[in-house]
């Protein structure tokens, strides 16, 4: 995804708020501030502009074995993670609260480890 795209109505999370262009008048701001992040290197994660609470979501496989919470934790991840429908319960700066239609507990992942699914 280029910058272009990004600049372009895109919702993104940097390291210490939630930018998203809501209007014509703060879009312009938006987009200042997401350079700024760009060019001083500071966190940026790409949220897609749909996901929101009752979202549904799938992991990314590959994504969520070659990350830091993967290396912190079991790594045995259930399949179901991968093969079934989440539901977004809640969402913050980074992550976001999914409930899978298993008897399971609900579970926090990083908003870029999971796609959206219609």
């Amino acid at each position: 995804m280029g910058i272009a795209s990004l600049l372009d109505g895109e919702s993104i999370v940097t390291s210490n708020k939630f930018l998203s262009p809501n209007s014509n008048s703060d879009h312009k701001l938006w987009q200042n501030e997401l350079l700024i992040n760009i060019i001083f290197g500071l966190r940026i994660t790409i949220m897609p502009a749909k996901m929101k609470k009752g979202t549904l979501v799938k992991v990314i496989k590959e994504k969520l074995e070659n990350s830091l919470e993967a290396k912190a934790s079991d790594n045995r991840f259930p399949a179901y993670i991968f093969e079934s429908k989440g539901e977004v319960l809640d969402l913050n700066d980074e992550y976001a609260l999914i409930k899978f239609y298993t008897p399971t507990p609900s579970t926090w992942f990083r908003l870029d480890h999971l796609e959206v699914v219609s």
